[in-house]
């Protein structure tokens, strides 16, 4: 099924059911899709030629498709935030190249953080907080110049993040709490994190 729709906002309403799997968006213009806050189920669909995909705040199960950066390489926003998925990250984030915005929070995503974002020079907001996530935060994490959101508290985190974040000079939202680091947060965090104004190291962040 093809669709010329440049703009599609149904959110905050109660519609139930199941997405179509498959549609082909074809508009020439910015395309914007916003179901969020609605009781959609099923699984995440792969929509080529969506560069905006918001379907936070459903009740979606399943995993994050594996080929999604394959099947949708335009997308700038991908909110899958609030939802019932499970699984790991797709590497094949990683194809989306001029991604700005990814929330994946409050998910039951599990398995290590990989490393998709190097080749985004565009992305601002990374939030992978509250899920199940585990192992440790790979150092080129701030590697991105615009980054300025990043989310990974309460998830199974661990290692020593004493050089972690010395790349992340645009961070202004840092969320660590309710994971399972070790040694201190380093003295010198301000120092690497000039324009930080939120910092959350809530409890079992660091033993």
């Amino acid at each position: 099924m093809a669709s010329q729709i440049s703009e599609l906002d149904l959110s905050h309403n109660k519609i139930s059911g199941y997405l179509p799997k498959i549609l082909n968006f074809s508009s020439p213009s910015f395309t914007t899709i916003n179901l969020a806050f609605n009781q959609l189920k099923g699984s995440i669909p792969l929509w080529s030629g969506v560069n905006a995909l918001d379907l936070r705040n459903n009740l979606l199960s399943g995993t994050v498709p594996a080929h999604i950066g394959e099947e949708m390489p335009n997308l700038y926003i991908l909110d899958l935030s609030n939802n019932h998925l499970n699984g790991s990250i797709p590497l094949s984030i990683n194809r989306i190249q001029n991604l700005s915005h990814l929330d994946l929070s409050n998910n039951y995503l599990t398995g290590a953080i990989p490393v998709f974002w190097m080749s985004m020079q565009e992305l601002r907001v990374i939030d992978l907080s509250n899920n199940s996530l585990s192992g440790g935060v790979p150092s080129s994490i701030c590697s991105r110049p615009l980054l300025f959101i990043l989310g990974l508290g309460n998830n199974n985190l661990s290692g020593d993040l004493s050089s972690a974040f010395q790349n992340c000079t645009r961070l202004r939202t840092l969320s660590l709490g309710n994971n399972r680091f070790f040694g201190s947060m380093p003295k010198e965090i301000t120092k690497d994190l000039p324009l930080l104004e939120e910092l959350l190291l809530r409890v079992r962040s660091f033993t």
